[in-house]
């Protein structure tokens, strides 16, 4: 009779290992959702992040599409070009 009484709490005992167990360790543990959750949020930002770099690069395509002055800044500005008949001013360094 005393090792029926021992085996009840004995095996809810061992259940309630097994269940710790597979709580903590696995694939769909807690500390494996844990992960997931923080790598899903750093993918997200990093969505975000790039949704706005698309969004400056679409106003800026938009830009140099529609408006003749803005091309001729980007190609002086960034490509040292000048338009005919300009003066270019040159100044040398000490």
């Amino acid at each position: 009779m005393r090792s029926s009484r021992l085996l009840v709490p004995a095996l809810l005992a061992l259940f309630l290992v097994g269940v710790a167990a597979m709580l903590l360790v696995g694939e769909s543990s807690l500390f494996r959702s844990h992960a997931l959750h923080r790598e899903l949020d750093a993918t997200l930002r990093r969505v975000a992040e790039v949704e706005r770099a698309n969004t400056l690069l679409r106003a800026r395509l938009r830009r140099l599409r529609d408006d003749p002055a803005a091309v001729e800044r980007v190609a002086a500005g960034e490509l040292g070009l000048a338009a005919p008949g300009s003066t270019i001013y040159r100044f040398d360094g000490p």
